[in-house]
């Protein structure tokens, strides 16, 4: 009785130990989605110009969804590289990278942030 009785115990410990595992999983964490685009600062052509290649490229890298996951460091390197395209251009302008955060947190939804600020010339 008694090797029956340590055997139902040791089963309601795993079982247990299965189930705080399960519910401390950080699978249940919830994805920030934003939006991200490229605006430039003032009445500037050049920037109007730079502002769209840095939107297509960031289309191209994310996918045409209207939110994506958040990715900061991806969502500058792509826009860097439309930069760099630029670099040895003599025109004057500013433009900043912005994200919106769409998340269905209404405190946070609808916020804009600057991540990144280009001032050409370089």
């Amino acid at each position: 009785m008694k090797k029956y009785l340590m055997a139902a115990v040791a089963l309601i410990c795993m079982t247990m130990t299965c189930v705080t595992l399960t519910a401390c999983s950080s699978d249940d964490d919830e994805e920030v989605f934003v939006r991200y685009n490229a605006e430039t600062v003032g009445d500037n052509a050049f920037g109007s110009i730079v502002c769209g290649h840095m939107d297509q490229a960031l289309s191209s890298a994310f996918g045409s969804n209207v939110a994506y996951k958040r990715d900061d460091s991806k969502a500058i390197r792509v826009c860097d590289e439309v930069a760099e395209k630029v670099r040895d251009n003599s025109q004057v302008g500013t433009i900043i990278l912005k994200v919106t955060f769409a998340s269905s947190d209404p405190d946070a939804s609808g916020n804009t942030q600057v991540i990144k600020t280009y001032r050409f010339p370089f």
